[in-house]
């Protein structure tokens, strides 16, 4: 159904197209000169040559000023997206990274961390409530 609305469409404006393309020039009886799409009966007309209409410089150039600054913009958002992807993944990892750090401070089991000689230094109970506060709040942080 478009397609038949679109060839009828172009059926009707491809005849006033050629027809617009001419302009005629003659002079009436009392000296007034007329232009039109048609040359008037009995009377001598001559075809105008109309010359097509180029842009001007100043013209190509704003065209060419508005280009770039849509690439400009486009290509801002571009990176813009990529940098809050990024983000992202680093948001997620951080939050999978501090809740499997915090389970097994709220499992009550013993946890240690090895010091500077290597052995094995059990975290106390003020260390690991202090240590769960703080891993809370990077999965509050982080985890949306």
């Amino acid at each position: 159904m478009k397609q038949i609305k679109l060839l009828l469409l172009i059926g009707m404006l491809l005849p006033a197209l050629a027809v617009a393309g001419e302009v005629y020039k003659w002079v009436d009886e009392e000296g007034n000169v007329h232009f039109g799409d048609r040359p008037q009966p009995n009377v001598k007309a001559e075809t105008v040559k109309i010359d097509k209409h180029t842009p001007d410089q100043h013209y190509r150039d704003r065209m060419q000023s508005i280009k770039q600054n849509a690439e400009s913009r486009r290509e801002a958002s571009v990176e813009k997206k990529v940098e809050q992807q990024k983000l992202s993944e680093q948001n997620t990892s951080r939050c999978q990274d501090a809740k499997r750090r915090l389970y097994p401070l709220k499992q009550k089991i013993r946890v240690f961390n090895y010091d500077d000689a290597g052995e094995r230094k059990y975290i106390d109970d003020e260390d690991r409530t202090s240590k769960i506060k703080a891993l809370e709040a990077i999965v509050k942080a982080s985890c949306k």
